[in-house]
């Protein structure tokens, strides 16, 4: 949840719109040899409720309904039965913190329910969804790409195996674009393998929220039918209910979290008790997916009784970027305080800069109005703001191909562009930090390595304003600004004895921050070399 990285996930809080028995049909008909697993009776008694169509009421401690009900086998009691599952007339089923909190403590642990690859994944190992960069080895049967024949994945059944084998990946002359169709549909494919083989996933499935109703009338709906109902039609020759294969694209699309895995690989992964979550933009809680399970930890001390709130979008967007996601993906306008202020908290990621007075300018109200200075009352066309964040933004998506000196540049040319606040502005400030760490710190100049710990310290003052307390990107921030500092100090030698301490300290505090974290190793390593620079770290 990246990992996600950023999330992706979650769903309504309320329990989906009830399937018709032909998807159980449809469902059966995947394996037609092992018997009577899914019931219609056991689909038609699940109990239907709607999710609420209006937005969530203003300053609502409840935040933003986008939740599933649980997973019957999913343990909320796993981190000591800090969390509690309630339930309300507008909100549906919703997580609580079921005893008051400290700031970074686990409120759950979830093993998920399913993996499978994003849509957009490149080529990756059917068993074990490592990437393989060049050269990939076919598996015996189904001829699909596997790191090696011998791989001990647990992704890639016998089932999943045999359908395969009718893409054709032996005789394919491109086998690119082959690859390209099976990472479309093997996420619903594999989401309805295991809903046929397990009951408890069959539960979850039905009751997990899809929005397939709406999705069916957007161009998400359209997309579903041609490339994944027409692509299980046509590669594998299943001919499932249409309604069956919408349903299960929009259980992942609403409910999965964006996962990195230890091997590197990159999917989308369930959890059903966890999509219980609701959303604000200023969070109470974050998550972690580590070793396999997902870990949710408090950002800030929550009372008892306290909603857990995540973030489905990303902390450096604005708030017009959020709500074209959220609206899009999650079908659900957000009104958490963030999205109402159109200063979000201080932090001004969406005003852009007075090209008369220098003074920053506030989004209006309504998308189409002019924006207007507040200190000297000048006026911009909204059409010519879009089209200089637009502008900025194309740069942007383009930066991570730069070197770091670069992408220095062009957050000095954004900056003139659209005012030092824009989160154009700041998500450049933040590839600057992953262009620069992602060759060796000894190699980069001096003003290079200042300018990280300017920046990083920059940022870390945006996201407190923003997502207050403990989080994943608070403590990368705080390992690019300690590392950066530390290699600055061991090159101007033996260096202060208090400045070490105090860079100890914060690699300590870093260490603490991402001990759920694949940063976690080089944060060890941080630690670990400044105790062995500090004497009196070296005498306790």
């Amino acid at each position: 949840m990246e990992t996600r990285a950023r999330c992706i996930s979650k769903g309504a809080v309320m329990a989906g719109a009830l399937l018709p028995s032909k998807h159980a049909a449809g469902l059966h008909a995947l394996l037609p040899g092992l018997g009577d697993q899914i019931h219609p009776h056991l689909v038609d008694s699940c109990e239907a409720q709607t999710p609420p169509s209006e937005p969530a009421a203003k300053d609502s401690p409840l935040g933003t309904p986008g939740a599933a009900p649980p997973c019957p086998t999913a343990d909320l009691g796993a981190a000591g039965g800090l969390c509690s599952m309630q339930r309300s007339a507008r909100y549906g089923r919703y997580l609580v913190t079921q005893r008051a909190v400290a700031a970074g403590q686990v409120l759950l642990e979830e093993t998920p329910l399913l993996v499978v690859p994003k849509v957009d994944s490149e080529t990756s190992c059917l068993a074990c969804m490592a990437p393989l960069r060049v050269e990939w080895t076919a598996c015996r049967t189904c001829g699909g790409p596997l790191c090696a024949t011998d791989c001990r994945g647990a992704h890639h059944g016998a089932t999943e195996c045999r359908l395969l084998q009718r893409m054709g990946f032996r005789e394919a002359p491109h086998l690119e674009a082959l690859i390209k169709e099976l990472n479309v549909i093997l996420g619903p494919l594999r989401l309805l393998l295991l809903v046929q083989e397990s009951r408890a996933a069959r539960e979850a499935f039905l009751s997990l929220e899809s929005h397939a109703a709406v999705r069916l009338r957007l161009p998400v709906g359209k997309f579903v039918e041609e490339h994944i109902v027409g692509g299980l039609r046509q590669r594998l020759g299943l001919a499932l209910p249409r309604e069956t294969v919408h349903h299960a694209c929009g259980v992942l699309d609403t409910n999965c979290f964006e996962v990195t895995l230890d091997n590197a690989g990159h999917g989308r992964a369930i959890f059903p008790a966890a999509a219980m979550m609701n959303h604000s933009c200023v969070p109470n809680a974050h998550w972690w997916f580590y070793r396999g399970r997902l870990v949710v930890c408090a950002a800030t001390a929550l009372p008892r009784g306290t909603p857990v709130l995540i973030s489905y979008t990303h902390a450096l967007w604005g708030t017009r970027v959020r709500a074209a996601q959220l609206t899009t993906c999650k079908m659900f306008t957000c009104t958490c305080e963030r999205c109402r202020d159109p200063a979000e908290r201080g932090s001004h990621l969406s005003s852009v800069r007075c090209r008369v007075c220098g003074d920053v300018v506030v989004p209006p109200s309504q998308r189409q109005d002019a924006w207007q200075c507040r200190a000297c009352g000048n006026t911009v066309e909204a059409a010519l703001v879009e089209a200089l964040v637009h502008a900025g933004a194309t740069q942007l998506a383009h930066l991570r191909e730069e070197t770091a000196a670069g992408v220095v540049a062009a957050v000095t040319h954004l900056s003139r562009l659209l005012g030092p606040h824009h989160y154009v502005v700041a998500r450049a400030r933040h590839c600057f930090l992953e262009v620069l760490f992602a060759a060796p710190l000894s190699e980069a100049p001096k003003d290079l390595l200042q300018e990280a710990v300017n920046l990083a310290r920059h940022l870390t003052a945006v996201l407190q304003l923003l997502e207050p307390g403990v989080s994943r990107m608070t403590g990368l921030l705080l390992y690019y600004e300690t590392a950066a500092a530390t290699e600055l100090l061991l090159r101007e030698g033996t260096g202060d004895e208090e400045a070490r301490q105090t860079l100890l300290n914060q690699a300590t505090h870093v260490e603490s921050l991402l001990q759920y974290d694949r940063f976690l190793p080089r944060a060890a390593l941080l630690s670990a070399a400044l105790r062995e620079w500090c004497p009196a770290a070296r005498t306790q």
